[in-house]
């Protein structure tokens, strides 16, 4: 995977999951809207990231026909085979990809990382509504979930826009 500051990152979309409508206060449409937003910002050429938990129900969302060069880390609601993945358009990565940008060294993984910290900041998914940023133990994490990203993939460039 070639990550660029141009790569597109999301996270925790659980397309066809409608209990997480009740539990992170999602719209009753949220697979329709991240589906719109998703083909109105993603062109086939770009490459998207995903951090975890891409879907719960075959064929709410046909996800081969979601544009991009896509890659997935796995996260703890995406229990479906590697070549389920592949057969429906994302390569499976590592569990944690890394990223050099500048001085910075940034680690991206589905769940805030909790054990290896030779990284700057964490760019994670798994913690849905909660808050979008924070520093611990001099760390910064940045929770890129849909819920606090608008429910669209947002390039890379702008998330370390803030930083």
């Amino acid at each position: 995977m070639n990550l660029t500051l141009n790569t597109y990152i999301i996270s925790d979309t659980h397309f066809g999951n409608d209990n997480i409508i009740r539990y992170c206060n999602r719209p009753e449409d949220h697979d329709w809207l991240m589906e719109l937003y998703w083909k109105s910002i993603v062109q086939p050429e770009d490459t998207i990231l995903h951090l975890g938990d891409l879907a719960f129900k075959d064929n709410v969302v046909s996800l081969k026909n979601l544009p991009g060069n896509k890659y997935l880390i796995i996260g703890n609601h995406d229990h479906k085979s590697k070549e389920w993945y592949n057969d429906n358009g994302f390569i499976v990565t590592p569990k944690r990809i890394f990223f050099n940008h500048g001085d910075k060294k940034i680690l991206f993984t589905h769940y805030p990382e909790k054990e290896f910290f030779d990284w700057d900041i964490n760019i994670h998914g798994h913690i849905h509504d909660r808050r979008k940023r924070l520093i611990y133990n001099g760390k910064l994490y940045i929770n890129v979930s849909v819920e606090v990203m608008g429910y669209a993939p947002v390039k890379l460039r702008d998330i370390l826009e803030e930083v």
